[in-house]
């Protein structure tokens, strides 16, 4: 449904750049040259979307994301770097990824599949 040049930005994380000598800011300047850069949120609420994202990671891998007093999904939530480095914001307010996947697609001028 997506093709490259595609990338999840919530798939990549200091640790990694710190491992290829790379910084934050590189990245996202390196971030700044892929045309169109998504982020998704289920709400922009941030009470509801902390919740919802707490319940899927629950579901599906077993954390809340909290380790030792640090929530690292709030973190990421009011992370002001990826609002700045996103082109566009998509709520996903409880749609099926299906869906979703198929309004980035939309949003980025694909059409859809």
């Amino acid at each position: 449904m997506l093709r490259p040049p595609f990338l999840a930005l919530d798939a990549v994380a200091a640790d990694c750049y710190a491992e290829v000598g790379w910084s934050i800011e590189r990245a996202a300047s390196s971030f700044r040259r892929v045309p169109h850069r998504v982020l998704l949120v289920p709400s922009l609420d941030r009470r509801t979307a902390l919740g919802e994202l707490r319940h899927r990671s629950l579901a599906d891998k077993g954390t809340d994301w909290i380790s030792g007093g640090h929530d690292f999904l709030a973190e990421w939530y009011d992370d002001p770097g990826a609002r700045e480095i996103a082109t566009g914001v998509l709520v996903t307010a409880g749609q099926t990824p299906r869906k979703s996947a198929e309004r980035v697609v939309a949003l980025v001028g694909g059409g859809h599949p």
